[in-house]
């Protein structure tokens, strides 16, 4: 990673003489800037490729000394924040490598920067003592229409999910969302068994309680027990009838679809119509799947 100090600050990390690194990619390329406020020291990265803010407060010598190591920390949760897969911010943590200390980036890198820096003196009241990273002020930040190197307006957040998302997606854990659905509302008589899912590789495998395969994946950090769902079939029919213009359909629901083994009736009512049929099959799934969806984001892994 390359780090494009200005003089400050790489007086601050006692560097002498930058380094003049063999190769770019702006996706990995930081400009830098020292700033006082109230007296302390804010510490403000904006990456080339995106624009993407960090902001440190209160950095002091000590903490200088393991300035690469807060500048990943606070990367991993910026990206979080901007709504990055988890898998995508370890694959590009990944890339990172070893950090690289150099000047300044070009003058219309460190003149967007020093732009976006000015806007730092008007929120100081929104710094946090409690930590180095200034979590909220920098999402405040990517959330801002900003200039970059050509004079043009985008929001930081977006360029930066997009980018990452073209650049490692393919690389990507690619879930199974219908098969998680499907132990997700799975109706399962034996509830010793439990379905644990790697979020690492997308693979499901069960496990019976009290057991040692069971105490080996439930105490792995990669693998998440798929909970359980319930499928309200009233709730849901009652929504996905409404939506049917058949006056045939809706005269047989009025007659067979009440009282006990209703939903045996409506069941078998449907395979009477098989385009109505085949209709309901892509609403479940699309509901089920979509619970599955939210589960996995939940987990920041997709």
């Amino acid at each position: 990673m390359l780090y494009q100090c200005t003089k400050d600050m790489l007086k601050a990390l006692k560097i002498e003489k930058p380094e003049k690194p063999d190769t770019y990619n702006g996706l990995f390329a930081w400009n830098v800037k020292l700033m006082k406020l109230r007296r302390r020291n804010l510490v403000y990265l904006m990456n080339d490729a995106t624009k993407l803010s960090i902001i440190l407060y209160g950095v002091t010598a000590k903490e200088f000394k393991r300035f690469n190591y807060y500048v990943i920390d606070g990367i991993k949760k910026v990206l979080e924040d901007c709504g990055v897969a988890n898998t995508i911010i370890n694959l590009y943590l990944e890339q990172i490598g070893e950090a690289c200390f150099s000047a300044s980036g070009s003058k219309k890198q460190l003149g967007v920067l020093n732009w976006a820096a000015e806007d730092i003196e008007y929120f100081f009241e929104e710094l946090s003592e409690d930590g180095l990273l200034q979590r909220k002020l920098s999402e405040r930040q990517n959330n801002y229409l900003m200039r970059n190197d050509h004079g043009d307006y985008a929001i930081p957040r977006v360029i930066t999910k997009n980018l990452l998302s073209r650049t490692y997606g393919s690389k990507a854990v690619q879930f199974n969302l219908a098969e998680i659905a499907g132990n997700m509302f799975w109706v399962d008589d034996y509830e010793d068994t439990v379905m644990f899912l790697d979020v690492r590789t997308g693979i499901i495998c069960a496990a019976e309680r009290d057991t040692e395969d069971f105490e080996e994946l439930d105490s792995d950090d990669g693998n998440m027990i798929i909970r359980k769902e319930y499928f309200d079939f009233y709730y849901h029919f009652n929504r996905f009838a409404g939506g049917i213009p058949n006056e045939a359909f809706h005269q047989d629901l009025a007659r067979w679809g009440h009282g006990k083994g209703a939903i045996r009736r409506i069941k078998d009512l449907m395979h009477d119509y098989p385009d109505i049929l085949e209709r309901w099959y892509e609403y479940k799934n699309n509901y089920e799947q979509g619970v599955a969806k939210e589960w996995l984001e939940s987990l920041g892994v997709m």
